[in-house]
């Protein structure tokens, strides 16, 4: 079709997307309006949940052992 994404395959399956120049600079324009400046990993790790590991029982306590490493 005219005007439409036209998707490619290899052996099967999609591989590559050709559109227009036009909707790839649009889509260029957008990516580039919503991205956000990347994350250090100290703020990517400060939102994970936090186990309070005195609280946890039995089977749920986390038994944190080290393993052996051979050098």
């Amino acid at each position: 079709m005219l005007g439409m994404p036209q998707h490619v395959t290899r052996s099967g399956k999609r591989a590559v997307v050709v559109l227009s120049e036009q909707d790839f600079e649009a889509l260029q324009r957008s990516a580039a309006a919503g991205a956000a400046a990347p994350l250090s990993f100290v703020d990517h790790l400060l939102p994970i949940p936090k186990a309070d590991i005195d609280q946890l029982e039995g089977e749920e306590r986390l038994n944190m052992q080290p393993r052996e490493v051979n050098f």
